[in-house]
C-alpha cells in the first residue's frame, strides 16, 4: 500500500511540474513582440527636412506616405515652438493618386515667423476628416530655427 501510495504521490509531483512548467514558459508572441521605435515607419517616411536640421522659412516639405495618409490629396502640418507654442500650420498635398494603399510622394512649403526659441517641433498629422480619437495618428521631428 506504502509503495502504491508512493507511486501515486511521485506521479502527482510529475504531472505538477510539468503543468507549472508549461504555465511559467513565455508566450512565444509576446517575447518576439516589440514596440516600434517609430509606429508610423511603415506610413510616412519624411525627406526633407530630417530629425535635427536647422531651418528657416520658407520651409520646404517632402517625403512619402501611404496614400490612406491624405484626405482629399491633403494632410496637415503643424510647426511648434520648444514651449509647444503654435508658429504655423499648412498642408502637405499628395503628387499623384493618393487613392492608393501604396507610398505616395507629397511636397509641401510652410512660412513661419521668426520664433522666440532656438528649437521647435514639426509635427505631420494624418488626416482625419472623421475626428474620431482612434484615427489621430501623426510624427513629429525636433527642429532648429535658424
Amino acid at each position: 500500500m506504502k509503495k502504491l501510495f508512493l507511486i501515486f504521490f511521485l506521479l502527482l509531483l510529475t504531472s505538477c511540474r510539468e503543468q507549472k512548467k508549461s504555465n511559467t514558459d513565455p508566450d512565444p508572441v509576446i517575447t518576439t513582440r516589440e514596440a516600434p521605435v517609430n509606429p508610423t515607419k511603415n506610413l510616412l517616411t519624411i525627406t526633407h527636412p530630417k530629425e535635427g536640421d536647422q531651418i528657416s522659412t520658407p520651409l520646404r516639405l517632402e517625403g512619402r506616405a501611404r496614400g490612406y495618409w491624405f484626405f482629399e490629396a491633403d494632410a496637415p502640418v503643424v510647426l511648434l515652438d520648444e514651449n509647444y507654442r503654435i508658429l504655423a500650420q499648412t498642408y502637405i498635398t499628395a503628387i499623384g493618386d493618393w487613392m492608393t494603399e501604396d507610398w505616395v510622394d507629397f511636397r509641401g512649403e510652410l512660412s513661419f515667423p521668426h520664433p522666440q526659441t532656438k528649437t521647435g517641433f514639426l509635427i505631420f498629422h494624418k488626416a482625419n476628416p472623421s475626428g474620431l480619437k482612434e484615427n489621430i495618428t501623426s510624427d513629429t521631428i525636433r527642429v532648429i530655427f535658424k
